[in-house]
């Protein structure tokens, strides 16, 4: 059995991805550089073979980049389940572990996470941790992995805060859940998080032109 790497994404449709970011660069643009970053993601995994990768969608797989995403890059499709963002997380780790001994999940928000990273998430998980995280400098996460299912880790945490890393630390604390931690990692949100891809030489090609 293969450890797996879930990417949640939501389809790139102009007003509905990277809302934050459309002051800056327009309903459009924000739509074509959430485009490029889930782009750049699957390129920087499709080519590890320590892991698979399922590319869970909303609000469902019928968007037809996915299919040409799933025949690029050769990654299973699933769609996101729920009613908040805990129980979507919860319900697509849960899925992938009756598949997989272990599994991971990130967004396409944070371009700097690398398939490094991942390797090192999955390598923690098999040293007998049972959750790894990678913390957000806004205190939130851009990385969480199980080795088995925990729900009460989605549950009660103010999703969308500077408490989200802390909230699921506690809990793990109370449900004596082993873990670990990546280095932390910035995700791209703000219109001030612009200016630091764009001066990182390895990033600065997914805002060309777009801003």
């Amino acid at each position: 059995m293969t450890n797996k790497l879930i990417i949640f994404t939501k389809a790139p449709e102009p007003g509905q991805v990277k809302t934050r970011l459309i002051p800056a660069l327009g309903a459009v643009n924000a739509a074509k550089l959430y485009h490029r970053l889930l782009i750049h993601t699957l390129q920087q995994h499709s080519k590890q073979q320590e892991y698979s990768i399922e590319l869970c969608c909303t609000p469902d797989t019928n968007y037809p980049l996915f299919h040409t995403l799933q025949k690029d890059y050769g990654c299973q499709l699933s769609v996101q389940t729920g009613t908040d963002l805990g129980q979507r997380m919860h319900h697509a780790l849960q899925q992938a572990l009756t598949e997989s001994p272990r599994a991971i999940l990130i967004g396409c928000d944070c371009p700097l996470l690398s398939a490094t990273d991942i390797l090192q998430g999955f390598e923690l998980l098999a040293q007998d941790n049972e959750l790894v995280l990678g913390p957000a400098e806004d205190g939130g996460y851009v990385m969480i992995g199980l080795s088995s299912p925990h729900e009460s880790l989605f549950q009660g945490i103010n999703w969308g805060s500077d408490q989200v890393y802390q909230q699921t630390i506690e809990r793990t604390n109370t449900l004596n859940i082993r873990h670990a931690s990546i280095a932390s990692h910035w995700d791209l949100d703000l219109p001030e998080d612009l200016e630091r891809l764009k001066a990182s030489p390895k990033h600065a090609d997914l805002v060309k032109g777009l801003w």
